[in-house]
Formats: C-alpha cells, sequence, structure tokens
C-alpha cells in the first residue's frame, strides 16, 4: 500500500484505494495499490461518521433499495421528505450504509436538527468532513456522499447547495427535510408511511407481542407511522393493544387539528399528546423541563438545571420520549418540539432558560483557561455542548443580560478558533 505522498514520487502502475481513516494518523490517508490486481478489502477504519442505531431495521428493505438506485442513477441531490415521525431519518441511513463502498472518500452524517441559523450549516458540514480551507475546496474532485439530516430546520440554506454541486462534481447529497428545498437539480423522494404488514412487524418487534387484528387496527389508526407505531409499542408494558386502542380514539376526536394541517401530521400529534398523558407528575415536569437543552445533556447537567433525578430519566427512557445515547439525553426534534409548548405553558420556562443559560456561563468560563492553552479535553467537552451554548447565547441576548452575554461570548474566545467555528464566533462577538 503506498500513501499519496509516496505515489507522486514513482512511476509505476497503481490503484486508487480513495481516502481511508487509519490508525495513530489524525488525518484521513489517501492509500493506493501497486498493480491493478483485486485484494480483500482494506482493514482500516471506516470513512464513515454514519450513526449505528441499536435497534433493527423493520420494513422499507424496498425504498432504501430505491434510494440506492436513484444514486446509481446519477441523481446529485436526492430528498428524503415527509412528516415527522415518518422515518426519514432511519431510512437515510439505511441506504447511505449500502452507499458506503461506492464512495471512495467517504460517506457523512450532518445533523442539522438543532441549528436555527443558517449561515451555520456550510461551517457544520465542514466541520464533519474535516475542510479547515473551505469546503468546496476541499471536496474538490473527492467522491463523497453528504447525509444533511433534518434540513427543515435551515431550509433557507438550500440555495448554497447548487453552487457546491457544481463546484464539486463527484459530490453526492442526500437530505432529509419536511418539506422540499426547491433548488436546481433537486430530486425527490417522498417517503410514504409504511405498509401494514411492515408497521404491525415493527409493532410486535417492539412490544414482543403476537400479531392480531387489534394491533393491526392500532397501526391503521396511527396511519402506520413508525414513530407512532413505537410510541404505541413502548406502552404495551401497562396497557393491552385493545386498551391503547381505546385511548387513542378518545384522543383522536378531541385533537383534531386544521383543515389545512396533514392527516399524518395531526395522528402524530394526538400520539405524543396521548403518550405525554400518561406520564405521572414527576415525569411530566421533568419531561417539559428538558426541552430547554438544545442538543442534548449529560445526567449531570439535567440533574442541576432540570433537576432531574435517574429514576424519572430512565423511566422517560423506557417509555420512548427520551433518547440515551454516549452519555447523553436527547429528544427525537418531533416530541422536542411538543415538550417546547409544555414548558412555555408551565410557566417556568424563562426560570429554565435563565438557569440554563447561566449553568453555560458557568462551565465556559470555567473552560476558559484551559481553552486558551488549546487542551483538547476541554475543547471538545466545549464542542458537545456547542448547541447549548448557541441557545444560552441567544436566550441572554434576547433577556438583555448583556453583561452575561458579553462574558459568555467572551469566555468562548479560545473556543471558536480550534473547532472550526471561527466565522460564527466573529458574528457572535
Amino acid at each position: 500500500m503506498l500513501s499519496k505522498q509516496t505515489r507522486e514520487l514513482i512511476d509505476f502502475e497503481v490503484s486508487d484505494l480513495g481516502e481511508h481513516r487509519v490508525k495513530d494518523f489524525a488525518e484521513l490517508v489517501w492509500i493506493y495499490q501497486l498493480g491493478q490486481e483485486r485484494f480483500p478489502p482494506l482493514k482500516t477504519i471506516s470513512n464513515t461518521n454514519l450513526p449505528r442505531p441499536a435497534s433493527s431495521f423493520v420494513g422499507r428493505e424496498r425504498e432504501a433499495r430505491e434510494v440506492v438506485s436513484r444514486f446509481q442513477d446519477r441523481a446529485r441531490l436526492l430528498t428524503l421528505t415527509g412528516p415527522g415521525g415518518s422515518g426519514k431519518t432511519r431510512l437515510a441511513i439505511e441506504a447511505a450504509a449500502e452507499l458506503v463502498p461506492e464512495f471512495r472518500n467517504g460517506v457523512f452524517w450532518v445533523g442539522l436538527a438543532p441549528l436555527r441559523d443558517q449561515a451555520l450549516v456550510t461551517e457544520t458540514v465542514a466541520q464533519t468532513v474535516g475542510a479547515k480551507d473551505g469546503l468546496a475546496d476541499y471536496v474538490g474532485e473527492r467522491e463523497m456522499l453528504l447525509l444533511l439530516d433534518n434540513f427543515e430546520q435551515v431550509v433557507d440554506a438550500a440555495p448554497d447547495l447548487t453552487p457546491l454541486l457544481e463546484a464539486c462534481p463527484n459530490l453526492r447529497i442526500l437530505v432529509t427535510s419536511r418539506e422540499l428545498l426547491r433548488v436546481r437539480g433537486e430530486v425527490e423522494y417522498a417517503v410514504q408511511p409504511l405498509a401494514e404488514a411492515e408497521a404491525v412487524q415493527l409493532f410486535c418487534t417492539r412490544s414482543g407481542l403476537e400479531p392480531d387484528e387489534t394491533i393491526a387496527e392500532l397501526c391503521r389508526r396511527l396511519d402506520d407511522l413508525p414513530l407512532a407505531v413505537e410510541l404505541a409499542a413502548a406502552r404495551t408494558s401497562v396497557l393491552s393493544p385493545a386498551q391503547i386502542l381505546e385511548r387513542l380514539s378518545q384522543r383522536l376526536d378531541l385533537l383534531k387539528g386544521g383543515r389545512d394541517a396533514e392527516t399524518r401530521q395531526q395522528t402524530l400529534r394526538a400520539t405524543i399528546e396521548w403518550s405525554h398523558d400518561l406520564l405521572n407528575d414527576k415525569e411530566l415536569e421533568l419531561f417539559s423541563r428538558l426541552a430547554v437543552f438544545a442538543g442534548g445533556c449529560t445526567l449531570e447537567v439535567a440533574e442541576e438545571v432540570a433537576e432531574a433525578d435517574l429514576d424519572t430519566l430512565q423511566s422517560l427512557v423506557d417509555k420512548s420520549l427520551l433518547r440515551h445515547t454516549e452519555e447523553r439525553f436527547w429528544m427525537l426534534e418531533t416530541i422536542r418540539e411538543y415538550a417546547l409548548e409544555c414548558v412555555e405553558q408551565s410557566g417556568e420556562a424563562e426560570e429554565l432558560r435563565q438557569r440554563h443559560a447561566e449553568y453555560f456561563l458557568a462551565l465556559a468560563e470555567e473552560a476558559e483557561p484551559h481553552a486558551r492553552e488549546v487542551d483538547a479535553a476541554w475543547l471538545n467537552r466545549l464542542d458537545r455542548e456547542a448547541d447549548n451554548l448557541r441557545a444560552a447565547l441567544d436566550w441572554l441576548g434576547v433577556s438583555e443580560e448583556t453583561q452575561l452575554v458579553l462574558r459568555l461570548a467572551g469566555a468562548l474566545n479560545d473556543f471558536w478558533g480550534p473547532k472550526g467555528y471561527l466565522a460564527e464566533g466573529s458574528r457572535r462577538l
């Protein structure tokens, strides 16, 4: 095997194997092979950051094949559209995983759900792929697939994708969004509800129950939406499918959306509200309080800011209203939107946001001397909380806490550059 630098020094026939993550190398390494013979795949660290869901992928095999075929048919920009909870993200991840061998320079997932500032999209993508001197210049001729997840949060940034694709002939982009981007070259793939048999299979896989007509009817009433089906399956530890169906029927009668709202969106909202109504008082209180965190939080932060306790956190995880991965608690964006409404109605939203902002101000000021010394552990800790730091800056600015917002922005001065947020930091300051 040869590196790109070695390849440039010799005059032999070689095969281009693309970029790979190699142990003990901080940057991607472009690797070549002497000759044109076929050898077994390289045993390098995968050149992708795609999430690896813990739960099984149920149904959608046909859709995954169709998404893969769109790119094999030379689509450059493919947008998976559908309402919240329809399974766009999971389908996109599964299809992208199938495409990893076809993109020698990598397949990269970029989660956009926490972002609200369209100016951050290109910067976030650049940081994810390791571009330090401009995204288009870095990608260049590289064969790469970007999966941009939850683009509806920053849909005004969509026009930036067209010049990027034009400048990078081997780049492909897969987007999930509740709405079309409406830019040149976009190909839409509408994600439909699960087939009835797949919805029943999903419910039974998650609940451990055998399929029957009651479960089939329940899935139909949930419009076979994956998130709605999973929420219902999580309730089977305390309710039978018949009891769930009865409660859901009552809720749907009470919670009808406007005439211009899609039925699936109404149904999903009703399902979340119904799940919310099954929580006890402690769970209800904590569910709404956790909405204050953008991008999730650790146990310690949840305890200090939201006065969380471990048992209640675990209960919310068990009921599929909260997720826990890599020592962080977080919500699906659709569920967090509902939780934000709850915290606004609770009357404690302002106090919670102030407490949240003051906590992250204290963290930034504690980290400041370490960031100045370019301490990687502290910089990474701040990076994990980047969305919470943004939320704190936004809240302190809106609430006219002038001194506090200046202190927070100043404390982050030595964080912006090393972690790739220089343009955002300049705007903030």
